[in-house]
């Protein structure tokens, strides 16, 4: 028994082959189109806190040290940036899952929650330090500690210093939550010294010269560089490295650091 032969539409089936063909290149370019978009965009994750490291302006614009650091490395990395706000115990899970491609923070209580993640080489070091009134010429140094009244923040390492400096001196203790409130009391005479972070004290020394002087003396120095999303590839990886590593020394990461904090605190090896 003979089978009969299917007779094929040639002319439908060239047509169909058409079709297949420019579905395929409508394809290939979007997804080209969205990785282009991707590789021009960096997504950089921040902790919103207060000035002067990332707040939200009157504009609702995001700003701050740590954000304008951000949108720098972004232009040397000829990408656009995209700014994403976590609080700091969100952080590691956006750079695991590749919500973030990098992660930019100053403070220590962040990178505490993101230490598994990659870090770049420092860009910034800074540690803690006393403030005192300009006018106030009793004190020099941690040795004219003794009966004086000083104020930090809670569970901090300026409170870890404090419990050093208590073995050997005795003085008066205020904790406050927020870092400005031991400024103001220190402002309205009720506090001798503010033992904070350096980067909080020479910010209200810039912003009231006139108020607040910051002693020479620095304990627990740190130094942090840019926590890296593990997704990233290793190309990407080290283009970040490598830039982060050459701005150390530019003349627009030293401005940024003076526009902030009046005096330059990037990393020196």
């Amino acid at each position: 028994m003979k089978m009969r032969r299917q007779r094929v539409d040639k002319k439908k089936f060239i047509r169909f082959i058409v079709i297949i063909a420019f579905v395929a290149a409508v394809i290939i370019t979007v997804v080209s189109s969205l990785n282009s978009i991707s590789e021009k965009t960096i997504k950089i994750g921040l902790c919103e806190s207060s000035r002067p490291l990332t707040y939200t302006d009157d504009r609702k614009n995001i700003a701050g040290f740590e954000a304008d650091y951000a949108r720098l490395l972004a232009e040397k990395l000829d990408k656009k940036p995209e700014f994403k706000l976590y609080a700091p115990d969100e952080m590691a899970a956006a750079l695991d899952s590749g919500a973030i491609d990098c992660a930019v923070s100053v403070r220590q209580s962040v990178h505490d929650y993101i230490s598994g993640a990659f870090e770049t080489s420092p860009f910034i070091s800074y540690g803690v330090v006393f403030t005192i009134s300009p006018d106030d010429e009793s004190i020099y140094g941690e040795e004219d500690i003794d009966g004086k009244r000083v104020g930090l923040i809670a569970n901090s390492d300026s409170e870890q210093l404090c419990e050093e400096l208590l073995t050997q001196y005795s003085f008066n203790v205020r904790l406050y939550d927020f870092e400005v409130q031991p400024f103001q009391d220190l402002k309205l005479k009720k506090n001798d010294i503010v033992i904070s972070d350096e980067l909080y004290a020479h910010y209200m020394q810039k912003e009231d010269p006139d108020s607040y002087l910051v002693l020479d003396s620095i304990y627990y120095l740190s130094d942090f560089g840019v926590r890296l999303s593990k997704k990233l590839s290793q190309q990407t990886i080290y283009d970040i490295e490598e830039t982060v590593y050459s701005m150390r020394s530019e003349a627009a990461v030293i401005s940024l650091f003076l526009d902030w904090f009046g005096v330059d605190l990037s990393y020196m090896e």
